[in-house]
């Protein structure tokens, strides 16, 4: 019982240790949350703008264009961003806001996580319209 309790000590100040250092890393919710905040998508006029700060692998990837009534699958199935790469997907006039739904693949490290984002037209700049 002795040791358990001591097992659990060492253990709470090793994970209390790995947050102070920034080294949560190693937590696979951590590693999910990481991994997503990788990517960046941003759409402007008829185009969605897809951008990646580490090499990844989009598996399975589906660009769904939602239009008034009507949702409409555009672009690759299968994507490679390299790090720093930005990949454009035309999309059909009218598209109102795009979902885009992925595995996402570590080229490095190997560490998969289930992605989707919702992406909606970047709001026009006030100076750019006057």
């Amino acid at each position: 019982m002795i040791e358990l309790l001591i097992a659990l000590f060492i253990k709470f100040w090793m994970f209390l240790f790995g947050i102070l250092r920034g080294t949560v890393s190693a937590i696979p919710i951590w590693r999910r949350l990481l991994l997503r905040n990788q990517i960046e998508c941003s759409q402007h006029g008829g185009r969605l703008v897809i951008r990646a700060s580490c090499d990844l692998l989009l598996q399975g990837l589906r660009v769904l264009a939602v239009r008034d009534t009507e949702i409409e699958p555009v672009g690759p199935a299968e994507l490679i961003l390299r790090a720093g790469q930005s990949e454009i997907v035309e999309l059909p006039v009218g598209t109102l806001r795009c979902v885009l739904i992925a595995e996402l693949v570590d080229l490095h490290s190997g560490r998969r996580s289930h992605w989707h984002r919702r992406v909606a037209p970047a709001p026009l700049d006030s100076a750019a319209s006057s």
